[in-house]
Parts: structure tokens; C-alpha cells; sequence
């Protein structure tokens, strides 16, 4: 019946080439062409959808099968999708609903996320809505995809990873170019296994696909990163919370990154089997002049349980720290390699660590300003403040409170320590309590100004500074 419309009543026979109508419950088998592209099409504008975007208020994962409950939902034991009698589909069959599916094992969730995203948009948007996903494979947006993946509010929607695979992902994108931007929104991603060498947002850029001067940045906002559990105990943890290489002018704000956590207030350092970056902003070496990681905006989140709150590695200028809690972690903010540039500019934010609150190093600038530092070091170790190092110059520190809280013994505290090769650092209106010393430059630190700093509260709470110390020290108080 070549280019006829067959009606099916009784053995349909093998026509060359037609027009199905009026048939429902047909088995699909080998030999069908074209069902794939036909079936996400048809899915598409059922749920309302032009280029990947939604205009239906019912959300469009509905329409790819999407069950989000909070079960685990394995293709091979799904047996309806969007009114097609999926039971005992093959995986051939699947594909061609979903077409990112590779065993009948992966979880519908995962796979109707995956379709959204690979419907050949430039610019798509999943929206998560109430419930849990469970996810056996992490989410790896296209290359040359801007995705926006927002839900209706953290602990409200949620993406649960349950698979143990080394290094697996939460949301994963390698852009193709610096064009291509990273939305993840009003959304909790969420672990019901340790993930040892796992980042539950992993952003890549390559240095050899950035362009001068041109960003698209990656806003990460409302997010809840860790354990299913959502409170204490935090029984699951990933390695890296969020991964950020080479992002320009983007934003991390208002989310919660929890490691493992199930002792409560926690009374020792944070051990390697533990999440080690909360945030992780780094930037491999690229083209001259590339513009790396600059002019973050992080604040406002919350960081617990981490070797490191926010760690900061290569040329990553410019960004700013504000009105962070970060809490029980062994650094507070980390800036490993500045690269001679300007760095990190800190300030209102709250830290309650076990080494150090702020390490700056290779800065050529920064400002720590206004935080509100507390240490808590282990018996027989040693907590800074304000750590200056590795030919770090012009550096402010200016009016922040940093408080030994320590009662274990053979401890020493420093509020601000200062190592032999910087220079140019200006400390002023700090106060320092309960810490063994406020301050400590060694024998070559170069034009250090300590001035209007308060010694208090603590017993041999001094200014230890070393006498060829090259500098002014006036106006210093210990009580």
C-alpha cells in the first residue's frame, strides 16, 4: 500500500511504505525506521514545547517519561509512557523514546533528562518539579548546549545520584566554547553513596577553547549540595561539591555544601575520606591573556565538613568573597596560586576552622576585610587567621575578628602570620583573642604595617614580629 493509509484490522502484513492510523497497543519490533525523531517529536508537542522550552505549566519531563517519586524506576520494569504501553520494550525500543539510554538497567528519570537536553536546542531548559529523581548515570549536558536545570526550591525538587562508578558526576558539561553557559538553580543534588573521587557540579572549560573578553557565565544559586539525608547526620558526601574551571562572571549563591558529617559539631580535622573542595575554582594554563576565572561573585552559601571551603587555584582574579558561612572545614578559603595577579577580595564572611581561615599566596593584590574568624585546632597542632605566603604583596587586612576557641592542649594560634617572602602587607584594626600570638612576621618580611590592632582576651596574646622586620608598628594594644 505504497503511500496509502492502511487501516489495521486483523494481520497487518509488510507494506513497502504507509500511513498508520487509528491502531493502539501494536507491538514494535525490528525494521521500523524514523520511530526515534517521530516519538520525541510527537512527545514534544504534547507537552507544548518549541526548540526544548516549555509554554505548557505542566513540566515537559512528564512527556519523556519521567516518574520522579523518589523510587527507583529501571526502564525494564516500566511499563507506560505518556500513554504508550511500553511493556517489555528492548533497549532498541527505548532509544527510540529515549534515545540517550544505554541499558535497560538506566533509570527513566535519568534517561528523560537526558533527551531534554540532547533535543538539538541551542539554549534548553529542564525544569525539575516536586519529588526526587533517582539517577544511575550523571547528567552530561551537550557541548554546545546552554542548559538552564532549576527546580522549584532546594529540599523541594531533587536529583539523587545513586551510582558508585569511580569519578562519577552530579551535572557535568565541557563547553565547546566560552559562549556556552551554566544554569543550576532551586535544586537539590543529593548522594545516597560516598563519592570518593565524584563533583556534584562539574564545569569545564578547556584553556584552548577560551575567547578574550567573551563569557557566558555560570550561575549557581538556591542549591543544596550532599547527603540525602538533608540533615544531620549527613550520612554521604562527594568530593567536590562545585568544579569551576576557567568561569567568568558568573555567580555562586545562597546553597548549602555538606560533606560527611555525623558526629555533629566536629572536634578534629576533617579527614582525606571527606569532601575536599566545597567550591573549586580553578584555572589551567591557556592562550596569553586568556581570561580564566575572574570576577566571581560567591556569597551568602553555606560550607560544611570540607578539607577546604573554597579553594582557589591559578588566575582567578578579582572574585569576590561575601557573607559566607564556612564551618567545620580545615581551611576556610584557599587561594593556592595567584599568578602575580589580583586575588581574592574577602569580606563579612564567617569561618570556624582547624588550620587556617584565609591563605593567600602569589597574590600581587587581595583584601580580607570584616570576617569573623574562629580556630579550633586538634591537640598538639597549630591555627592561623590570616595566612600571607609565597611572594605575596599588597595585601589589606583590615578589622577582622579572629578568636581562639580551642581548649585542647599544645596548641599555638596565630591571628595573622606572615612568611619570609612577602612584603607590602598593611594590618589594621584587627582584634585578636585567646591566640598565643595576634601576629607573626619572620626575619625577611618586607614594609609591614601593623597599626590600631587589639591583643585581648588570652593569654600570651602578643605581637611576635620579628626585629629586622622592615615596617611601621604603632598604635598596637594588648590587654
Amino acid at each position: 500500500a505504497t503511500g496509502g493509509v492502511v487501516g489495521y484490522s486483523g494481520s497487518l502484513g509488510t507494506p513497502a511504505q504507509g500511513v498508520l492510523t487509528n491502531a493502539t497497543g501494536l507491538p514494535i519490533s525490528t525494521g521500523v525506521s524514523g520511530l526515534g525523531r517521530g516519538a520525541i517529536t510527537t512527545l514534544q508537542n504534547q507537552a507544548g514545547m518549541t526548540n526544548g522550552v516549555s509554554i505548557a505549566n505542566e513540566p515537559q519531563l512528564r512527556y519523556f517519561c519521567y516518574i520522579g517519586d523518589g523510587n527507583s524506576h529501571p526502564l525494564s520494569t516500566v511499563t507506560s509512557c505518556n500513554g504508550i504501553n511500553t511493556t517489555g520494550y528492548t533497549l532498541a525500543q527505548w532509544q527510540g523514546l529515549l534515545p540517550q539510554a544505554t541499558s535497560l538497567t538506566n533509570e527513566v528519570d535519568w534517561a528523560a533528562i537526558e533527551a531534554i537536553l540532547n533535543d538539538g536546542s541551542a539554549n534548553v531548559t529542564v525544569k525539575i518539579p516536586y519529588g526526587t529523581a533517582i539517577l544511575d548515570n550523571q547528567i552530561v549536558i551537550p557541548t554546545n548546549v546552554n542548559a538552564t536545570i532549576e527546580g522549584e526550591g532546594q529540599n523541594v525538587s531533587a536529583l539523587l545520584f545513586t551510582s558508585t562508578a569511580v569519578n562519577s558526576q552530579g551535572i557535568y558539561q565541557a563547553p565547546a566554547n566560552e559562549g556556552i553557559g551554566l544554569t543550576v538553580q532551586d535544586l537539590s543534588i543529593e548522594t545516597n553513596v560516598n563519592q570518593p573521587g565524584g563533583t556534584a557540579i562539574s564545569y569545564q572549560l578547556a584553556a584552548a577553547n577560551e575567547v578574550e573578553g567573551y563569557a557566558r557565565p555560570v550561575y549557581i544559586r538556591n542549591v543544596y549540595i550532599g547527603s540525602n539525608t538533608h540533615v544531620f547526620p549527613y550520612n554521604y558526601y562527594w568530593n567536590i561539591g562545585i568544579d569551576l574551571q576557567n568561569a567568568n562572571f558568573g555567580e555562586i549563591a545562597s546553597s548549602f555544601i555538606v560533606g560527611q558529617d555525623t558526629n555533629g559539631a566536629m572536634n578534629t580535622t576533617i579527614p582525606s575520606s571527606n569532601m575536599l573542595y566545597g567550591i573549586y575554582v580553578h584555572t589551567p594554563l591557556g592562550p596569553a591573556g586568556s581570561p580564566s576565572s575572574d570576577g566571581l561573585k560567591i556569597h551568602n552559601n553555606l560550607i560544611l565538613a570540607s578539607q577546604y571551603g573554597v579553594y582557589l587555584d591559578g588566575d582567578a582574579e578579582q572574585d569576590h568573597l561575601s557573607k559566607n558561612d564556612i564551618v567545620d572545614t580545615n581551611y576556610g578559603v584557599y587561594q593556592a596560586n595567584g599568578e602575580q595577579a589580583t586575588c581574592v577580595y574577602a569580606d563579612h564572611n564567617h569561618t570556624n576552622v582547624f588550620m587556617a581561615g584565609f591563605v593567600l599566596a602569589n597574590c600581587a593584590t587581595g583584601e580580607i576585610d570584616h570576617n569573623l574568624i574562629f580556630l579550633n585546632p586538634p591537640a598538639n597542632t597549630s591555627a592561623y587567621g590570616v595566612v600571607i605566603k609565597t611572594s605575596t604583596t599588597r595585601i589589606n587586612i583590615d578589622s577582622n575578628q579572629i578568636h581562639g576557641v580551642s581548649s585542647a592542649t599544645g596548641i599555638t594560634t596565630y591571628g595573622i602570620d606572615i612568611d619570609t617572602t612577602s612584603s607590602t602587607i598593611i594590618s589594621t584594626n584587627n582584634i585578636c583573642s585567646n591566640l598565643s600570638y595576634c601576629a607573626n612576621s619572620s626575619a625577611s618580611s618586607q614594609y609591614v604595617y601593623y597599626m590600631g590592632n587589639i591583643g585581648t582576651a588570652g593569654t600570651n596574646t602578643t605581637f611576635d614580629i620579628y626585629p629586622s622586620t622592615v615596617g611601621v608598628y604603632a598604635n598596637n594594644y594588648v590587654h
